[in-house]
């Protein structure tokens, strides 16, 4: 089942709303559930899930350790 906060990070209508896009695949779909639940449960698209969420992890971990340590930041900017 494709939820709402799920559906919003991946896809988007276009223009036509017949059609959306995934924003992970670069394709464009017919808004068709069975035709969505392919796409869904593909190989390309579940790799490329991991990978975005893996990547917002690292994201998260990163600004965490700026919180923690401001100075860090600021000792690598002046060393550059």
């Amino acid at each position: 089942m494709i939820y709402f906060l799920f559906f919003h990070t991946y896809f988007f209508f276009l223009q036509n709303r017949k059609f959306l896009f995934c924003k992970l695949t670069k394709k464009k779909l017919i808004k068709r559930l069975s035709v969505l639940e392919k796409h869904v449960n593909g190989k390309t698209f579940k790799k490329l899930v991991k990978g975005f969420e893996e990547k917002q992890k690292n994201q998260g971990k990163e600004h965490e350790e700026i919180l923690e340590n401001p100075e860090k930041e600021e000792n690598e900017i002046e060393d550059a």
